[in-house]
This record gives structure tokens, sequence and C-alpha cells, in this order.
């Protein structure tokens, strides 16, 4: 429950606008779903491969707690577009 934020974060990095994520516990394991936008080119492999090494650097290193609110084994992250 814990790479929900820190994938967001990577999703923001890469300079995509997150339109809603869910967070699911299904069969024992757990299934991360992002939709988002995105405002420049950006390709499926670079976004792939940085999911990769977020991965690497977190069974290296342990993966970090979170805070967030959890209800029916379904985690739901909104959110608004900013006008720019």
């Amino acid at each position: 429950r814990g790479f929900f934020l820190e994938i967001a974060d990577l999703i923001r990095g890469l300079g995509l606008t997150i339109l809603k994520g869910v967070m699911e516990a299904r069969n024992d394991k757990i299934w991360a779903h992002f939709s988002v936008e995105a405002n420049r080119d950006v390709t499926r492999m670079e976004i792939f491969m940085s999911l990769v090494r977020l991965l690497e650097q977190t069974v290296k290193g342990g993966a970090s707690s979170s805070n967030a609110a959890v209800d029916n084994n379904m985690m739901v992250y909104h959110s608004i577009p900013q006008s720019t």
C-alpha cells in the first residue's frame, strides 16, 4: 500500500497528470491502476522503466509505509488538473 503514493509521485515527475488512480487487493496481490494525461511526448517504455527502477530501489532499501485511507481493500485517488 505504501507504493501507491510513490508511484503517483513518479508518474507526476514524468510530466503526466493523474486523472484517476485505484489500488485494490485481488487474490492476495495488490494492483494499482492509473488513468493519466500527458502534456508532453512520453512513451510507455519510459514509464515502465521508471517503475522498474522504483521497484528495484524498494526491494533493495525496503518499502516505506503511507498513511493513506483504504476502504474494502481499495484506495482511490482523484486529481483535478490545474489550469496553466
